[in-house]
C-alpha cells in the first residue's frame, strides 16, 4: 500500500469509528459503557465494505511467524490481510491520559519488518479528554503540531529491583519540545525491551499522523507507523 492509499483508509477509518460513537452517545451510552475492545465493531463493519471483500480479518493477530514469539507475546488488535497486503492496526479508547501505553503500540507495529505493510494507530477520545479538538494527550498534541514524520529512537537500560535485574525500554524521538524524551511505565518498559529482544532492528522508526476528524464529531485520530 503507498501513503496515499494508507492516509484514505487511515481518513475512513477515523470517520467510520467516530460516526459510530456519535450514534451510540445519542442512543445514551455514557462514558463509562464505552470500552476499547468496543471499537473493534465500526472498525469490523468498515472492512466488510465490498471493496475489500477478499481480504481475511483476524483480531488479536499474533501469527508472526517465528519459534521465538508465542502467540499473546505480542499481538496486534486487528489485520486485514490478502495475498502480500497486510494492514496492521491498533486502537486506543482513551478516557484518560496514556502515552505510556500509545508509544508502547507504536513499538508493537514496528515489529513487523516487511516494508509492504501498512501500520496503523487509531485513537479515539472521550469526550472530556480532548478540548476543543484537541487531544489531552501530551504526545499526540506534539505529533500533531510537528506536521512532519517523527523520527523515535529505542534503547536499553537495566536496572535492578528486589535484587533482580531487568531491562527496561528508553524511548527518545526527534521532537522539538522537551517531551522528546518519552517515559514509560515499568510495566510498558519491559513490554518494549522484550520486543526489541525479539528484533533488535526495531531501534528506530517513524510515527506521522495522518488525519484528525473535524471538530463536529467525536475526535479521533490517526497515525501512522514506519519502520526505519
Amino acid at each position: 500500500m503507498n501513503r496515499l492509499e494508507i492516509a484514505r483508509i487511515g481518513g475512513e477509518l477515523a470517520n467510520a469509528t467516530a460516526d459510530w460513537l456519535a450514534e451510540r452517545s445519542h442512543e445514551g451510552f455514557s462514558v463509562s459503557l464505552l470500552s476499547e475492545a468496543l471499537l473493534v465493531i465500526p472498525i469490523f463493519y468498515y472492512f466488510k465494505q465490498p471493496n475489500w471483500k477478499d481480504y481475511n480479518l483476524r483480531g488479536e493477530w499474533g501469527d508472526w511467524g517465528r519459534p521465538d514469539i508465542r502467540p499473546g507475546d505480542v499481538n496486534i488488535d486487528f489485520v486485514a490481510e490478502y495475498g502480500d497486503d497486510k494492514l496492521l492496526l491498533e486502537f486506543k479508547y482513551l478516557k484518560k491520559s496514556n502515552d505510556s501505553r500509545l508509544i508502547k503500540d507504536v513499538v508493537k507495529l514496528a515489529l513487523a519488518t516487511d516494508p509492504r505493510f501498512a501500520r496503523l494507530l487509531l485513537v479515539a477520545h472521550s469526550n472530556d479528554h480532548h478540548v476543543d479538538g484537541q487531544s489531552k494527550s501530551e504526545l499526540l498534541k506534539h505529533l500533531l503540531s510537528a506536521k512532519r514524520a517523527v523520527t523515535f529512537k529505542l534503547d536499553q537500560m537495566i536496572v535492578t529491583k528486589k535484587d533482580k535485574e531487568m531491562r527496561i525500554a528508553t524511548v527518545t524521538s526527534d521532537l522539538d519540545t522537551p517531551a522528546r524524551r518519552h517515559i514509560l511505565s515499568e510495566k510498558d518498559g519491559e513490554a518494549v525491551a522484550k520486543i526489541m529482544n525479539f528484533e533488535p532492528r526495531t531501534t528506530a522508526f517513524s510515527v506521522e499522523h495522518i488525519y484528525s476528524c473535524a471538530k463536529d464529531k467525536p475526535l479521533v485520530t490517526v497515525l501512522s507507523v514506519t519502520r526505519q
